[in-house]
């Protein structure tokens, strides 16, 4: 920074498609700062420096930062743009341009102004060398069977809502789902490192892998998709012939691809396809329905093997909880791989709300304290995402009301009704109505979208306390995922995976509804059964006499029946 003459130097997580898992040849903010949360913002500077993070990690960070001249700042507490407000006038401010979006360094460029600063947008740090490659795995396509819309139905939809004759498109997911393309480039999530132009008549895409199978090739070519590489994409971009005009959404798009684009035919709007992901067609819907059950078998099997090591007294570890979850997941039909890294923390890690094993103390699993686990798979119909808590010794009193009002939570959120226009923020203190009246609650969100074997959190839909423009519509798929943290004590969070669906219309309007998709029981022995009204017991017992009904069919092992027949019976 110094012999560039930089004072102030940003770095983010996202990568140049903004992506919230980028690969490791972009993970140039875990390398400085050692942190390897998926959310975070560092600055480096003469005035000192610091690392912006969410509620899901702000214990992570403290740990991860420790030793380092870096200050962990709650993004709850603290803005970075207004701590650089603050910076000195005159300061020469840089970042990546790459990996910030146009919307977030126009922001930046207002600040400068105002601050008399200086903003360098193409500045690169020689550490990101010392990163991976780019990966280039094989693409496939994703078979309409299971998306139930061909690469040009969906075309000629955005066209429907796009006032240009291609669309920029650099977020992976939106590539990924618009051209029905798979890959493993990124973990995590099923999608190719990739740039494209959507067109009205062909269209471009730039690949780090130019290798196609035969199959992807002949796709290709029956659709008009014409392939570069991802090297060329700016230059292509920036010679398309002015007659045409190119859509680009300024949220989506990085700053240098935004200003590769010609402003004569530059029209800066938002890009359809977010919103038009996130409602599941009825057969997207179906085949999540049977991901969650090949999800709910395999969670079976694994937590029979679990409860058994841990009644012997077999050492098992927060790892080994992962390890067995993967097994049995990847033994079921159309596993494709895990939708985020397990999260399994067991006492004081489970009130770290993204707590990672792999990064932290790996503690063995007893009987003397609460489990929780957050994992999820993407097979090829569908991706999962589940949080449960379990006890394998005798709870506290204390341990049984918290996980009684998470859950009186959970239920009031599975089973609202509620007015078309609703958003996410309108029924949020829902779930957190039975936390509030202890003086209790939790920083992240009760609810975000998931994709269709695309990313495990997707928008625009959502549910917590901001609100966000963004009505709830039929078909989309969000978490219920309300939860209570004690720092170092335990941590509980119980999420299932619920659809949006029509209720019934009346005089009043058209009202919708939640359907429970996720296929797994609570945990019997933390539930206060005096706590819980009517309403709430008989929904408990029907959902687990719907797990039942749907997994033990699929069981052999007597003794796995018999473990889905103790933990399913009434209350």
């Amino acid at each position: 920074m110094s012999s560039s003459n930089i004072d102030i130097l940003i770095i983010p997580t996202e990568d140049p498609h903004l992506s919230e898992y980028p690969a490791q040849h972009w993970k140039l903010r875990q390398l400085i700062s050692g942190f390897t949360g998926s959310n975070g913002l560092l600055i480096l500077s003469k005035f000192g420096n610091g690392l912006w993070t969410d509620s899901r990690y702000f214990l992570q960070a403290e740990e991860e930062l420790k030793g380092t001249n870096i200050i962990m700042y709650k993004d709850t507490e603290s803005d970075w743009l207004s701590w650089l407000e603050k910076v000195p006038q005159g300061s020469r401010i840089a970042i990546n341009g790459l990996c910030f979006s146009q919307v977030t360094v126009e922001k930046l460029e207002t600040l400068c102004q105002s601050n008399h600063c200086s903003l360098e947008t193409h500045f690169v740090l020689p550490e990101e060398n010392e990163l991976p490659p780019l990966p280039c795995s094989d693409l496939f396509i994703h078979d309409s069977s299971y998306e139930g819309r061909s690469f040009q139905e969906k075309k000629a939809v955005v066209f429907q809502h796009c006032s240009a004759d291609y669309l920029l498109l650099a977020a992976l997911d939106e590539i990924a789902w618009a051209f029905n393309l798979r890959a493993s480039d990124i973990e995590f999530n099923p999608m190719p490192i990739a740039y494209a132009l959507l067109g009205k008549q062909e269209s471009h895409l730039f690949l780090c892998n130019l290798q196609l199978n035969k199959s992807v090739a002949q796709y290709f070519a029956d659709n008009n998709i014409n392939v570069h590489s991802y090297d060329e994409t700016f230059d292509f971009v920036s010679s398309v012939s002015l007659k045409n005009t190119i859509s680009v959404d300024a949220e989506k798009s990085n700053h240098t691809l935004y200003n590769s684009v010609q402003k004569e035919h530059l029209v800066r709007e938002k890009s359809p396809i977010e919103q038009l992901k996130s409602i599941k067609s009825a057969s997207e819907i179906r085949c999540i329905e049977n991901a969650e059950l090949k999800d709910g078998i395999a969670l079976t099997h694994a937590f029979v093997e679990i409860s058994e090591r841990i009644e012997k007294q077999q050492t098992t570890t927060e790892r080994e909880i992962s390890t067995i979850l993967l097994k049995h997941r990847s033994a079921q039909d159309g596993f494709f791989c895990e939708s985020f890294s397990t999260i399994a923390g067991y006492g004081s890690n489970g009130a770290i709300v993204h707590y990672n094993a792999e990064h932290g103390s790996n503690a063995l699993i007893g009987k003397e304290s609460l489990l929780l686990v957050d994992s999820g798979a993407n097979y090829l119909d569908g991706t999962t995402d589940i949080t449960r808590v379990f006890c394998f010794g005798e709870p506290t009193e204390q341990q049984k009301k918290d996980y009684t009002a998470v859950l009186k939570g959970h239920i009031a959120i599975a089973t609202c009704r509620f007015p078309y226009g609703t958003e996410g923020a309108h029924i949020d203190a829902l779930a957190r109505q039975f936390l509030w009246q202890e003086g209790l609650d939790y920083g992240h969100g009760t609810g975000h979208g998931i994709g269709f074997f695309l990313c495990v959190h997707e928008g625009p839909q959502r549910i917590n306390r901001r609100f966000s423009g963004v009505k709830l519509e039929e078909g989309m798929i969000l978490s219920d995922e309300p939860g209570i943290y004690r720092t170092n004590q335990y941590g509980i969070r119980i999420e299932n995976m619920v659809a949006v669906e029509k209720y019934k219309e009346s005089e009043f309007g058209k009202f919708l509804q939640f359907k429970t998709l996720t296929l797994f029981p609570y945990e019997r022995k933390l539930i206060l059964k005096d706590l819980l009204t009517q309403k709430e017991i008989d929904w408990i017992n029907q959902y687990h006499q719907r797990v039942y009904n749907a997994i033990v069919t699929h069981l052999s092992d007597e003794k796995e029946i018999m473990w889905l027949k103790n933990v399913t019976k009434e209350l």
